[in-house]
């Protein structure tokens, strides 16, 4: 990679981070083609990115602005997930993802041939599967570590606050209307008696 390419991707990762609303640096050592496909596909549904850093790089990109403090989980193997929007959802997809999804071994990691080995003694060492952590973020202003982030997780999503508000303030309405419908309600049923007793 030339300077005018490296010079391009600090410009397109600083753009890409300073429209995100949640930024996630991610330790992707051991994912394999396979099982990263699938996440970029799943944050892509979600407006989000995923991609992987030269570590020297990021540092450029993140040189002088708010998000500077990201740089200190900029080593080894590094990944990044922009995304604007709701910061919760997409917290929430990368947890179960990382829960569920990396337990299952994508097909580069089942082998149906016999084992080379002939010594029957020991028994055959399993394979690393792919290996994706949680390191940090940057959630609209504010840097969280990994524990913050797996907690960010647990929060409802916007929609799923927006409707448990909108059924607290509906709830007392609701109440008040089945009270004021109340004696109606009684008196027709005392008349309707009265009408089947008369008949």
């Amino acid at each position: 990679m030339n300077r005018e390419e490296k010079s391009a991707r600090v410009a397109q990762w600083r753009a890409e981070m300073n429209e995100a609303d949640l930024i996630i640096i991610l330790d992707h050592g051991g994912l394999d083609g396979v099982k990263a496909n699938e996440l970029r596909e799943r944050l892509r549904a979600h407006r989000a990115r995923y991609r992987v850093l030269k570590n020297t790089l990021a540092r450029l990109a993140i040189k002088d602005q708010p998000f500077e403090a990201l740089g200190a989980y900029f080593e080894g193997q590094t990944a990044m997930i922009t995304a604007t929007g709701d910061p919760v959802a997409l917290t929430k997809i990368l947890v179960d993802y990382l829960k569920r999804d990396l337990k299952t071994p994508s097909p580069r990691y089942i082998s149906t041939r016999a084992p080379l080995s002939i010594r029957t003694d020991t028994p055959p060492r399993p394979r690393p599967g792919p290996t994706l952590e949680l390191r940090g973020g940057w959630v609209e202003g504010e840097l969280l570590d990994d524990e913050a982030m797996k907690g960010l997780a647990k929060l409802p999503t916007k929609e799923q606050a927006q409707q448990l508000l909108l059924g607290l303030l509906q709830a007392p309405q609701r109440r008040l209307l089945r009270v004021l419908e109340a004696p109606g309600a009684g008196l027709l049923r005392a008349l309707d008696a009265r009408k089947q007793g008369l008949e």
